[in-house]
């Protein structure tokens, strides 16, 4: 049966019963202006029911008054410049507060404003229960029981009082027309607030009919207003099946109480979408009731992007614990690959070409390679290996080894290559970057062992800054995007959220290291860049790397042919520092055997006193840079005023000492990486001691 349309007397009538109903406490004032016009205070012009209970006095006693009569001049200045600010914006606001002046014990409230033409209105919502313990809950009984008391007045006390206030409001026909216009105006700004948006009103009974709902109400569900005073929507249209026991709780209070406290569930769209609310019941007399929702979806989407970046911020944590770790293994392991592999081409080189023992050492060179290579990976996933970035096309270095991709992942995949024709340039080290090529290529080759598609496309974007807060450590603006996309088996969430770490693979034993994809995060985020994966299983798998894109001009990929050294021997002298006993002995062997005199120290202490007690020239100072109270840095700058003319050259296995900076090797320094070979160590000397003297540092 269709519902009976209001008239607008019930219209009327009902939106009073909403407001002296609800939740909350109402407020609507007037703005007081000085003679320039300048909102100094604000007057009352309404207040409910609710309202009154707060300040403490009957509606006479407030309205016509102003705020400076109940609260602190401070207080009210805070009010002014809020409220203001509310009617010069004419957007609604919302805010929790303390209270200035607590009564009630009503601490903390939650105050949502609404512009009017001359004023404001402001419902007061009482979350001091939020706010405080057990003994705050001990009050709200002794209050609850004072209300009681209250309410067992005598049937003659009441009518009294009815004739009390029936008699002030008809003393003068003046004084009635003055109250009637005035009630009239406190109506209209109820319907306005009503219809402000700030909540989704309805009033209906308790058989499900719906009679009155507001603008927002409206907006929330989806269906027409006609719809839902029609008859043709029922609540329980509204509410999933899943919530059907929140539902019945809420109807057991409302029976038991004449209201229910506010919850949260889902509403049901007309399109069938779901959205996240609250959900209050307060009875208005008779079988009526009123229903207040609050749309939760701005708060749900905020809640869930808060744990994402938790998640993020933890797995990133994570990583640069185990990348620490794992720098500072690669440091130790460096020391010993450099004896291992340094003494084993010394000994090839000693053996002669047929005897059986140089396949041997051979082998065992190789072998400390291979290790050289994993140490490599360690150190570029713990963001601690020399970078030499500069400014390039990414394009480029796509382009030259698109040929060394397709020899390495096989005939039965196709290299789709689709670079951008206008890229922007980026600040990458070529070779490193050449690194995270090879590897992601690998990674897809792995995942399309029946063969596939593996593309590598390039782009200019820019990151807004939406994105970068969804991602620790990422900042909008303008980035080159890299990434590499294969067709292969996929990955699901709980392999994708590994990959990154070292030594995880999903790979058989001995099919795989677990450090190619970590030697990628490593030498992006060491770049400034980030890396972003997508995958699904069955559906392929793409990693997209953001590079910061550079302002500077690119320079070319071209390097001018390094000239040979004749040969590595020499007759100089050179001041060895290094406080590993094995790397120095063999620094010391290797350098006697090609010719030069050493003069070895374990510190740096020992090589100022080295420098103080002799007058040997001294041609290098040859020096790791991490050592126990004095860097090698700083024993060169200390070195300088003793030793005119001194060259240096400096060795060490990773970044976090004084020569580099955020891993990028600082200019004009001469600089050796661990682990060290014979050959690498020969001509990086020769090279150093023929080179000018203002290369050096």
């Amino acid at each position: 049966m269709l519902g009976r349309v209001p008239s607008p007397e019930e219209q009327q009538a009902r939106f009073r019963a909403v407001v002296e109903s609800g939740f909350d406490a109402l407020y609507v004032f007037d703005a007081v202006r000085d003679d320039a016009g300048a909102v100094v205070d604000f007057q009352y012009v309404e207040v409910n029911g609710h309202a009154a209970e707060r300040l403490g006095r009957s509606p006479a006693q407030i309205i016509g008054r102003r705020l400076t009569d109940f609260f602190p001049l401070t207080a009210v200045q805070n009010f002014v410049t809020t409220w203001t600010r509310v009617m010069d914006s004419r957007q609604p606001s919302e805010e929790e507060a303390p209270t200035s002046v607590p009564v009630l014990n009503v601490t903390w409230v939650r105050l949502h404003t609404v512009p009017l033409p001359n004023g404001v209105a402001v419902t007061s919502r009482d979350i001091s229960q939020q706010k405080r313990a057990q003994a705050a809950l001990e009050a709200s009984e002794e209050a609850l029981r004072v209300s009681e008391a209250k309410l067992r007045l005598s049937h003659d006390e009441l009518e009294r009082r009815v004739l009390d206030r029936t008699a002030a409001l008809t003393a003068t026909n003046a004084q009635l027309t003055e109250q009637v216009y005035k009630r009239r105006l406190a109506e209209d700004r109820f319907s306005k607030l009503a219809d402000s948006g700030l909540l989704a009103i309805a009033i209906a009974n308790t058989a499900g009919a719906i009679f009155e709902v507001n603008d927002a109400f409206v907006k929330l569900v989806g269906y027409s207003r006609d719809e839902l005073l029609s008859g043709a929507v029922h609540p329980e249209m509204l509410t999933p099946p899943s919530w059907a026991a929140a539902d019945q709780l809420a109807r057991d209070k409302l029976k038991a109480q004449g209201f229910a406290e506010p919850y949260e569930k889902e509403f049901v769209r007309r399109d069938g979408s779901r959205v996240p609310i609250q959900v209050g019941f307060t009875m208005l007399g008779g079988s009526e009731l009123l229903v207040l929702v609050t749309d939760l979806t701005q708060r749900k989407r905020a809640e869930e992007a808060l744990r994402q970046t938790e998640e993020q911020l933890r797995q990133s944590q994570k990583l640069e614990a185990i990348g620490s770790l794992a720098g500072g293994v690669a440091h130790d392991f460096n020391n010993l690959l450099t004896v291992i592999l340094s003494y084993g081409s010394l000994v090839t080189k000693a053996l002669r070409s047929g005897d059986p023992m140089r396949a041997e050492v051979g082998e065992m060179v190789a072998a400390a390679e291979r290790a050289a290579v994993l140490t490599s990976q360690l150190l570029a996933f713990s963001r601690k290996q020399i970078m030499r970035p500069r400014v390039i096309v990414i394009n480029e270095v796509a382009t030259a080894i698109e040929r060394m991709i397709h020899r390495l992942i096989g005939e039965n995949i196709e290299v789709r290559m689709v670079p951008a024709p206008d890229l922007g340039p980026a600040m990458v080290d070529p070779s490193q970057l050449e690194q995270v090529l090879m590897n992601l290529a690998v990674n897809a080759r792995d995942a399309m062992p029946d063969g596939g598609q593996l593309t590598i496309e390039t782009m200019n974007v820019d990151l807004d800054e939406e994105y970068a807060a969804a991602r620790p450590g990422v900042s909008p603006g303008p980035h080159v995007m890299l990434a590499v996309s294969d067709t292969g088996i996929g990955m699901d969430e709980q392999t994708r959220a590994r990959i990154f770490e070292p030594f995880f693979t999903t790979k058989r034993a001995g099919k795989g290291t677990g450090l190619g994809l970590s030697t990628v995060f490593g030498i992006v985020a060491q770049s400034g860049g980030h890396i972003y994966v997508y995958s699904e299983p069955g559906k392929g798998t793409s990693f997209k790397i953001y590079f910061p894109r550079a302002s500077a001009p690119p320079t070319s990929l071209m390097v001018a042919p390094r000239a040979e050294l004749a040969h590595a021997r020499g007759a100089e002298t050179i001041l060895l520092v290094e406080d590993d006993e094995a790397v120095r002995m063999l620094a010391k062997t290797v350098l006697n055997r090609f010719g030069y005199s050493v003069i070895e120290a374990e510190n740096g202490g020992a090589a100022l006193l080295i420098c103080e007690q002799t007058s040997t020239h001294i041609d290098l100072l040859l020096t790791d840079v991490v050592m126990p109270r004095m860097t090698g840095r700083q024993l060169a700058d200390r070195l300088k005023p003793l030793r005119p003319g001194l060259k240096v050259l400096y060795v060490s296995g990773y970044t976090e000492n004084s020569i580099v900076h955020h891993g990028v090797l600082d200019p004009g320094i001469n600089f050796l990486q661990k682990p060290l070979t014979v050959d690498a160590l020969t001509q990086k000397v020769r090279e150093v001691l023929d080179s000018p003297l203002a290369v050096s540092t």
